[in-house]
């Protein structure tokens, strides 16, 4: 019965490693924490078990929030615990490329939705004037 449980032990170890090996190869260098990418790679390549559980612990980037996208009717308005979308100091504790990638995210959508509000303005300016 030991010799069972030894296996099924080993065989999770390699799946582990060979999940980290894949998470540090298609990791995006800007995300990787306290080492550069290569140095992680090397670890985990070298020392499996301990260079797993160290890029599982220490190198592997942080989830910071999920966002979930609701429908109602032709709108998607965006359901999340985070900072408001115009609190741009709630983006601190991010790692600055994410970070650069959030404000021009959140940028990108203010402008869309000021050029909405310009259009139905528009649109509601010229339907008045057509009714006068």
């Amino acid at each position: 019965m030991p010799d069972i449980v030894a296996g099924v032990i080993g065989i999770a170890l390699v799946f582990i490693w060979i999940y980290c090996l894949y998470d540090v190869v298609t990791t995006h260098d800007g995300l990787v924490r306290n080492l550069p990418k290569i140095a992680w790679f090397v670890i985990v390549l070298l020392i499996p078990d301990l260079g797993s559980i160290l890029w599982l612990a220490f190198g592997r980037p942080r989830i910071q929030s999920q966002r979930i996208v609701t429908f109602d009717g032709r709108h998607a308005r965006a359901a999340s615990t985070g900072p408001s979308e115009l609190d741009m100091s709630g983006l601190d504790h991010l790692h600055p490329v994410v970070r650069e990638r959030e404000e021009l995210a959140r940028l990108r959508m203010m402008q869309a939705q000021l050029q909405r509000r310009e259009n139905e303005l528009r649109q509601r300016g010229l339907g008045e004037s057509a009714d006068s």
